[in-house]
């Protein structure tokens, strides 16, 4: 499943390639999902010229908010593939470790920095689409298991609950309202 906004700049053109060189080589028993929301309007057509060489089938799922994409994720044994060129942070790839859904992500900006370091090298991969090929093939093979935060997201949350609580705390006092 390509998860995210659907454009270039998130790996859109990098993902069809790696699927094209799997149906070249014959691959077989997986199908492919677009889930997101389109970054510009000529995105489905592109989808659907790319999609027409495909021995597998697709689908493109636009418009779901994030509940529904992780239940989407939970109910077909998915895996999420976010091939981004340019992130720093991606929210992407925080809700597949928050939620448990297996991912592969290129290495860029500061993904590394929320997986475990023990996970990184399983799901992080170059700017690549030879490598993006060969990853996603490894999961059609051996499956694909999710990675594990480098925090506790739990501790993270409550850090944050408890420095919200201290600004309540320290909030200047309301005026009193005068009238003319």
């Amino acid at each position: 499943v390509l998860f995210g906004r659907l454009e270039p700049r998130k790996g859109l053109d990098l993902f069809c390639d790696a699927v094209d060189s799997l149906c070249r080589m014959e691959r077989t028993g997986f199908s492919v999902t677009f889930l997101g929301s389109p970054g510009n309007p000529d995105v489905p057509a592109y989808i659907r010229q790319r999609a027409e060489r495909w021995s597998v089938p697709w689908r493109l799922i636009e418009g779901f908010g994030i509940g529904n994409a992780l239940q989407y994720f939970h109910d077909n044994k998915a895996v999420a593939v976010m091939p981004s060129r340019l992130d720093n942070y991606p929210y992407t790839v925080l809700e597949c470790l928050g939620n448990g859904i297996p991912f592969i992500a290129t290495d860029i900006g500061g993904t590394a920095e929320m997986i475990s370091p023990e996970d990184r090298a399983r799901v992080l991969i170059d700017l690549d689409v030879d490598e993006l090929r060969r990853a996603m093939a490894r999961i059609l093979d051996e499956g694909h298991a999710p990675a594990r935060t480098s925090c506790d997201l739990d501790a993270v949350e409550l850090a944050w609950l408890a420095w919200h609580g201290t600004l309540l705390n320290h909030a200047p006092p309301k005026s009193p309202m005068v009238l003319p």
